[in-house]
């Protein structure tokens, strides 16, 4: 995650079994919107968990971190995807 050029990428990680989910955001991006930012999603996506709107709430947030990403972040020439994309459903080791 702190292979980024900007140090801009942000990481979901949802436990569904443990009932529990935490964002993180890298120093870049947590430099550009400050702690009450990440409060503001997190408040979000727990009060649609506490609905039972699982997706909604993560879709909100992907949607919200992706608009704020563009604006502080501005796609530039020559840019490419620094990380994957893939969703890792095994609960497995990722660091590899």
């Amino acid at each position: 995650m702190t292979a980024t050029r900007q140090r801009n990428a942000v990481l979901l990680y949802v436990a569904l079994a443990d009932r529990r989910f935490a964002i993180y955001g890298d120093e870049g991006i947590h430099g550009a919107v400050g702690e009450d930012y990440w409060k503001a999603i997190r408040d979000g996506i727990a009060a649609r968990f506490r609905e039972s709107h699982y997706a909604e709430g993560l879709c909100e947030a992907v949607a919200r971190i992706g608009e704020t990403l563009a604006a502080e972040f501005p796609h530039q020439p020559g840019d490419v995807n620094e990380l994957r994309d893939e969703i890792d459903f095994t609960g497995g080791d990722t660091r590899g």
